[in-house]
């Protein structure tokens, strides 16, 4: 009886051992140079001239990346954002979904391409396509005031204004005012 019990014993424990042993799979490494088209891309300023947060989802080398930031002081950072072009939306972009009173995404959108240089030395270079949609969290007042009167779905004047103002804050934090330095942010990027 104790030879059995010590066998079982023995092999429990080799068991145990062996399992421990063997090699977890590694994630795929991102690599440090990112080129590729963005589907999605969203903000959310704490107000309309004050970046805040943003996501933007990106297919390159065959794989969807999630990359987040969040604007923050110089000392915080370790990248910072550029838009190529000072356009975002057009008059054919239409609201497309119900995201609630706060937030809302457009489709299409004007062609643009984002670029994120990291102090490490990556880089991720997004461009929006035909498919791409740009969104946010704005609140619903400032919403409210995008609409077109005839065509609520349709972003007004006002929104393409208030859309490019905020998107130029990351190249020029104080806008209009006599500052030059633009806004920093820390980015995060992960495998969707």
């Amino acid at each position: 009886m104790n030879r059995t019990l010590l066998l079982i014993l023995t092999l429990f424990i080799l068991g145990a051992c062996s399992k421990d042993d063997v090699a977890k799979p590694t994630p795929p490494n991102i690599p440090p140079i990112l080129d590729g088209v963005i589907t999605e891309f969203n903000l959310s300023p704490k107000d309309l001239t004050t970046p805040g947060e943003g996501d933007f989802v990106l297919f390159a080398n065959a794989t969807f990346y999630n990359v987040t930031f969040d604007a923050t002081a110089k000392t915080d950072s370790n990248a910072y954002i550029i838009f190529a072009s000072d356009t975002i939306l057009n008059d054919q972009s239409r609201e497309f979904s119900n995201l609630g009173n706060d937030e809302v995404a457009w489709f299409p959108i004007r062609p643009n391409q984002v670029i994120i240089f990291f102090t490490d030395g990556r880089k991720i270079t997004g461009t929006f396509d035909a498919a791409a949609t740009f969104g946010g969290v704005f609140g619903e007042s400032v919403i409210g005031s995008w609409r077109e009167q005839a065509d609520p779905a349709k972003p007004n004047q006002k929104a393409k204004d208030d859309i490019i103002h905020l998107v130029h804050r990351y190249a020029d934090i104080d806008g209009p005012g006599p500052e030059t330095d633009r806004q920093y942010i820390f980015a995060k990027v992960a495998l969707r």
